[in-house]
């Protein structure tokens, strides 16, 4: 397959030319947020798709899949512990030449050497593999379209703490049990992070605070969490002073109350 230059996409995907379209089969998933992992493997399943998942871009290189078993499509969250990134492309294209790379990120997508386009997570509800086979078969697609996001004094009072449509679009494509079983443990994971992050700030660390805010931010997206999302976007790329970063985590805190109440409602 031609080895196609890097590009940002989101949302709906359009080119011009389709060479000789091949089909999408078997899609392997790496994440090492295992919220993530588990809800992006279940959407691409839910569209008949066979997928495998790993969590650590080492376990994609190296361990072994059932045998046979070829990836049509790596799908990878661009930043992970370890190996991630370009590193992580170029080693996923020695061990499977003819699969396409596509990474995923909770960030604004960049271009990153080795992956054909990176999408914007929260990934579509529906879609998901229509999107994916235009990536496999484009030649060229557009830029990422601009994001939902508060403004950039840190208020989050026009973002509602879920999106109704997103959940709505999870409950159709989950049984209840699965779906309480996600979103406990969304919020588990969550909660666990900000607690990283409360400890990060103690010790004045404000790279891990970030580095757990990006984890964060990925998960609530996926949930549909928006107001919870911003906020941890915001102590990512947006603070860096001590002071900024305890009064943003106060938000974060507050937001994931917020929607931990919400979404308890909707499952009762």
């Amino acid at each position: 397959m031609k080895e196609c230059s890097s590009n940002s996409t989101r949302g709906k995907m359009q080119s011009s030319v389709k060479p000789n379209p091949r089909s999408l089969r078997r899609v392997l998933v790496v994440d090492d947020d295992l919220v993530s992992l588990s809800l992006t493997a279940l959407l691409l399943e839910s569209e008949g798709l066979d997928v495998q998942q790993k969590s650590s871009g080492e376990s994609a290189c190296h361990d072994p899949l059932p045998e046979g078993w070829r990836p049509d499509l790596i799908l990878t969250d661009l930043r992970m512990p370890g190996l991630h990134g370009a590193a992580l492309a170029q080693q996923l294209r020695l061990r499977w030449p003819g699969a396409t790379r596509v990474a995923m990120s909770a960030a604004a997508p960049s271009p990153v050497t080795g992956y054909a386009a990176i999408l914007q997570k929260p990934l579509p509800m529906q879609g998901l593999k229509a999107l994916l086979e235009d990536i496999c078969h484009a030649e060229q697609w557009p830029l990422a379209q601009p994001s939902l996001s508060a403004n950039r004094t840190g208020r989050y009072d026009d973002l509602p703490a879920l999106d109704e449509a997103i959940f709505i679009k999870l409950k159709s494509s989950m049984q209840t049990a699965a779906l309480r079983e996600f979103i406990e443990v969304m919020l588990a994971d969550a909660g666990r992070r900000i607690e990283l992050i409360r400890e990060a700030i103690r010790s004045g660390n404000a790279a891990t605070a970030k580095r757990e805010a990006h984890t964060l931010r990925g998960a609530a997206g996926m949930a549909g969490a928006l107001a919870l999302k911003e906020a941890a976007r915001t102590i990512e790329v947006e603070v860096d002073s001590l002071d900024d970063l305890k009064r943003e985590f106060a938000r974060l805190e507050a937001e994931h109350r917020r929607v931990s109440v919400i979404l308890a409602s909707k499952l009762l």
